[in-house]
């Protein structure tokens, strides 16, 4: 009969495993770009955030994270993308198979202070999201990562991942900073 530290230590390597795969299938970049229309059809059922969702976003994405620790202080600064999504306020999680899929959020509290329900976030956001390589992952104390982004904006589609248009990503970037200044300052 295995000793307890024996099923502990395989169950370890089965989770540094499955987070390898994890990190692995949702790292990569995807293997095509949508097109506009693609782009349109997935997000034309959803309702146009209002100014004042874009305006209380813009505010939310400022102290989503302590920026001054991963961004550069001078510009040019890392680009943020900003854009609808179908699938905003989701978990993006990795099914079997390396399959990656979108999972609503519920329940009352989340690991970090910005989580929120999906029911709330669209709520306060609509389906705004946005992309940036900095600060975008979360690494708990037993060695999980959270939300790791994919090195490009990329929506989860029925056909697989796809990166999004990139005449969105040309309208919809901006520069920043880590002198990111909220409006509640």
């Amino acid at each position: 009969m295995p000793k307890p530290s024996e099923h502990r230590d395989r169950d370890d390597t089965h989770l540094m495993v499955a987070t390898k795969r994890s990190l692995t299938a949702v790292r990569k970049s995807p293997g095509r770009r949508l097109n506009m229309q693609e782009y349109l059809d997935l997000v034309q059922s959803w309702e146009r955030p209002t100014q004042t969702q874009i305006e209380t976003f813009i505010g939310f994405v400022s102290v989503a994270h302590s920026w001054y620790k991963h961004l550069p202080l001078h510009p040019p600064g890392v680009p943020f993308h900003f854009f609808p999504d179908p699938w905003a306020g989701c978990d993006i999680v990795v099914l079997p198979r390396g399959r990656v899929g979108a999972r609503e959020r519920v329940g009352d509290k989340g690991f970090h202070y910005t989580w929120m329900p999906t029911t709330e976030y669209r709520q306060k956001f609509g389906c705004l999201n946005y992309h940036a390589r900095a600060g975008s992952s979360f690494l708990l104390g037993d060695g999980v990562v959270v939300n790791p982004r994919p090195p490009s904006p990329t929506l989860y589609t029925s056909r697989g991942p796809a990166a999004l248009p990139e005449s969105l990503l040309e309208a919809g970037s901006v520069s920043c900073t880590g002198v990111i200044l909220s409006s509640d300052n």
